[in-house]
């Protein structure tokens, strides 16, 4: 049984950020619709099988890596939450700082 994603307001701000870097960057929506399209492939094999992704220091806490950027999620049996977005290189206290705002 797939869980219900449910997203923190927090990551969907960052989602959007990145997709709107995205679109000013190259002048066209292409490339953030196609980074859209695969996170959200991503989020729906984490809905059947979360354990798929890695673990984080905070072993409540898992990552999905989908193209440079990183899905931080939790899940229960019936819900995955996706915590936040990151781009890969970003340093672990601006990871941490996103993960404790959840």
């Amino acid at each position: 049984m797939a869980r219900e994603i449910i997203w923190s307001d927090r990551s969907l701000e960052l989602l959007k950020d990145i997709l709107d870097y995205w679109v000013d960057r190259n002048g066209t929506v292409t490339y953030s619709e196609k980074l859209y399209s695969l996170i959200q492939i991503a989020l729906i094999q984490l809905a059947q099988y979360p354990e798929i992704g890695g673990l984080t220091e905070n072993t409540k806490i898992r990552y999905k890596k989908v193209k440079t950027y990183y899905i931080y999620f939790t899940y229960t049996e019936t819900s995955l939450k996706v915590i936040a977005v990151s781009h890969v290189k970003r340093g672990p206290i601006y990871i941490d700082s996103l993960i404790k705002a959840k």
